[in-house]
């Protein structure tokens, strides 16, 4: 029996979209690439030649490639930032979508997505590759086979490495909350998903965040130390040197220069005019280098308490681990050494059982080179060229809004209050007439408390409606306003 191709369109050809491509070279597929939108010459080309691509199919922007329907399938893998605009149009052209992580960078976008996907019925699929790994799968069934019993708490530690930290984030050009997210969504989402996935939770709200910039600030700087690190005495020795961190690591040596193939030299010599040239204590970045997070999520049987913590100075790369506790026994998650461990709790009559340890393969093929994410790339791949996606939106907006939630709290720590996330699926309109933006805010986190998702105007009515009063919620009831008080907000 034949089975019917289909065509794939890539929108920006950077290192993400060359990895699950790659999956199509090392195996048959009925998904075959026939268009790339990709602003820079060198990707563009190397995506036509590994393809086959038609000159006429190979385009420099994404509003090119999305005039018409061109394929059956589009991978939108842009920055961050750049991810909202061509979703939206995607969702117009009735595509199926692969989008990568995060969806949007703030809530207004996600939730534009996530709308413009229920309007135009498509479906989206969102890059959460570590769910697709066998680790993590294997973790999951033991939780829900019972045999940790009803889980109470989970710690979790996201470590995100001090070199992968520097590189990525403090020594950003452009790096900024406000622009690309705060870091639990561009970073924490892999996790945030992973943990609300394998609880199976049904809602999550933020308690607590505390989090800072504790090293790279400018009174730890070295004593002497230059701001530029190509003219500077510890270039060779620092930890954090830009000569260290880009010339003598080829893997990152295209950060700072666009020669094909970069020798140390190349990229000693463009470094000089290089904003990757800053000293990592004397940048303008404002991402956070430690964060501790207490979220409540909500299964079937009951919350579960989760301690998460983001940490930038750890020497293992992105390696996950984590503690579940139950009323039954333990799991200990080691995604380093892909080991779980299973430690019965002893019972009343001192009987104590064996733990169980067992290794989980990755099962990435031997001749693959998918090995990223540990394995977890070549798996999540897998899943989308055999029609076996397992992360689409409706269950990857839970992650989002819980990663943007923990943004928040650490923003506005003195004023956060928690608040559920299914929220975000039950609107009011809400006609605020007041200019004061404190007040404003107010009467917004109030209703999101009160567990709604107000759409706020600003437009008066001849009849002169109050500030907070909506349409479909009397906000002005005795118990609603007596509630808003009681939090301490401002209020009519």
């Amino acid at each position: 029996m034949n089975i019917a191709q289909r065509t794939v369109l890539i929108i920006g050809y950077g290192s993400r979209a060359t990895t699950y491509t790659t999956y199509l070279i090392e195996n048959p597929s009925r998904y075959r690439v026939i268009a790339v939108a990709e602003p820079n010459e060198d990707r563009r080309k190397n995506c036509q030649t590994r393809f086959g691509i038609v000159d006429e199919y190979c385009y420099t922007s994404w509003e090119q490639a999305l005039e018409t329907k061109i394929a059956d399938l589009v991978f939108i893998t842009t920055l961050d930032h750049q991810h909202i605009q061509p979703t939206l149009r995607a969702c117009q052209l009735k595509y199926d979508i692969v989008l990568e992580k995060p969806m949007g960078i703030n809530l207004d976008e996600c939730m534009q997505i996530y709308e413009a996907s229920k309007e135009h019925n498509t479906k989206i699929t969102l890059c959460h590759v570590m769910r697709y790994h066998p680790f993590y799968q294997k973790a999951k069934e033991i939780i829900a086979s019972g045999q940790l019993g009803k889980i109470l708490q989970v710690q979790w530690l996201q470590p995100i490495n001090w070199l992968h930290f520097v590189k990525s984030y403090v020594r950003h050009p452009t790096w900024s909350k406000n622009k690309y997210g705060p870091l639990p969504l561009t970073k924490g989402v892999h996790c945030l998903d992973l943990l609300y996935w394998m609880l199976d939770a049904n809602d999550a709200k933020v308690i607590s965040s505390v989090g800072d910039k504790a090293w790279f600030v400018a009174e730890n700087q070295p004593e002497g130390a230059s701001d530029r690190c190509t003219d500077c005495k510890y270039k060779y020795t620092c930890g954090a040197s830009a000569v260290q961190n880009y010339a003598k690591f080829e893997q990152y040596r295209n950060y700072v220069t666009n020669v094909k193939h970069p020798t140390e030299e190349d990229v000693l010599r463009d470094l000089e005019d290089s904003p990757y040239n800053q000293c990592a204590w004397k940048t303008s970045a404002d991402v956070h280098e430690r964060i501790t997070t207490i979220i409540k999520m909500y299964t079937q049987c009951g919350s579960v308490d989760v301690n998460y913590i983001m940490s930038a100075m750890h020497d293992d790369i992105c390696y996950r681990t984590a503690t579940l506790i139950g009323t039954k026994g333990r799991l200990d998650l080691c995604e380093k050494d892909s080991i779980l461990k299973i430690t019965p709790i002893m019972r009343g009559d001192g009987t104590i059982s064996t733990p169980k340890t067992l290794y989980v393969n990755p099962s990435v093929p031997n001749n693959s080179t998918m090995t990223g994410h540990s394995g977890a790339d070549y798996h999540f791949a897998d899943g989308v060229f055999n029609d076996n996606c397992q992360t689409f939106l409706e269950d990857s907006m839970a992650s989002h809004v819980i990663a943007l939630d923990i943004g928040d709290s650490l923003t506005n720590a003195f004023r956060w209050k928690p608040k559920k996330i299914s929220r975000i699926f039950n609107k009011v309109k809400v006609l605020v007439t007041t200019e004061d933006k404190e007040k404003l805010q107010g009467v917004v986190n109030a209703f999101e408390c009160l567990g709604y998702y107000p759409l706020v105007t600003g437009l008066p009515t001849e009849s002169g409606v109050l500030d907070g009063q909506s349409y479909g919620l009397n906000v002005t009831s005795p118990a609603t306003a007596a509630k808003i008080v009681e939090m301490g907000w401002y209020y009519g």
